[in-house]
């Protein structure tokens, strides 16, 4: 398995790294979507607002390689904004599109 983790400038990098090498997995970091080719796997650790973390991903160029990500079937695990930010938008950001991999709005 080769795990990487999103850091789009936001999130609990710190802590899920630690949980991550505390199982026995040393997570790379990725903020570039050309360095998601050479992962198997993907943590999405998230902290802040809806609508701040699809700016950031989105001006990271990362939006739509993480689709593309999840709808190959991929694995994927979101936390906490990293999951929210799977359904089409959020009562918390109105008028943000999140990624648009689960239908529905994130109250």
């Amino acid at each position: 398995m080769k795990l990487g983790m999103i850091d789009y400038g936001r999130g609990n990098l710190r802590s899920v790294i630690n949980a991550c090498k505390a199982l026995g997995h040393d997570p790379t970091l990725i903020t570039k979507p050309e360095e998601l080719e050479q992962f198997t796997h993907l943590i999405f650790p998230g902290q802040g607002s809806f609508g701040d973390c699809m700016e950031s991903l989105h001006r990271l160029g990362l939006d739509k390689p993480l689709q593309e990500w999840i709808a190959a079937g991929k694995p994927y695990f979101g936390i906490c904004v990293g999951f929210q930010l799977l359904f089409e938008a959020s009562e918390e950001s109105p008028g943000t599109a999140g990624l648009g991999v689960v239908s529905g709005t994130v109250n």
